[in-house]
């Protein structure tokens, strides 16, 4: 599941350590493999496959006004139940980054809080490192669900 993050839907890929990312031939597409490899990662509990998916300075920040670094996000990462990505997605690569507004219907807990169905917008950026994409940074602005 994780093939898009090391590297395919590429364009002159060859995936070895200190090369440049390769150009994209559909910055969308590739946009929208990424995000379903990275929430399935997270459907799945996959620790591995989100670990592999984090750049070594990846922040998030949610609209609750939370926010975490990889350690404190990999020690207590989202669950996420069901998810529906929205139709329109945006990327934009510049070199060795690619930055992506998408939205996304998700049912998830995030730090014992839920989250329910509504779609919402979300900003992600990519930066290709050792021969693969990795989040760099977050943006989830998914509103937290009435108590229930």
């Amino acid at each position: 599941a994780l093939a898009t993050l090391l590297g395919a839907g590429c364009a002159g890929s060859s995936g070895s350590d200190g090369e440049s990312a390769p150009t994209l031939d559909n910055p969308e597409e590739t946009a929208r493999a990424l995000v379903t490899d990275w929430l399935s990662a997270l459907q799945d509990e996959d620790a591995d496959a989100i670990a592999a998916s984090l750049a070594p300075n990846f922040q998030i920040q949610r609209a609750d006004g939370t926010g975490a670094d990889r350690s404190a996000y990999l020690a207590k990462p989202a669950v996420v139940e069901e998810f529906e990505l929205g139709d329109e997605i945006t990327a934009l690569q510049d070199d060795d980054t690619l930055t992506v507004r998408w939205s996304l219907r998700v049912t998830e807990t995030i730090a014992g809080r839920d989250y329910d169905g509504v779609e919402a917008p979300r900003i992600t950026a990519f930066v290709w490192r050792d021969g693969r994409w990795q989040i760099l940074a977050y943006g989830n602005f998914n509103p937290p669900s009435e108590a229930r």
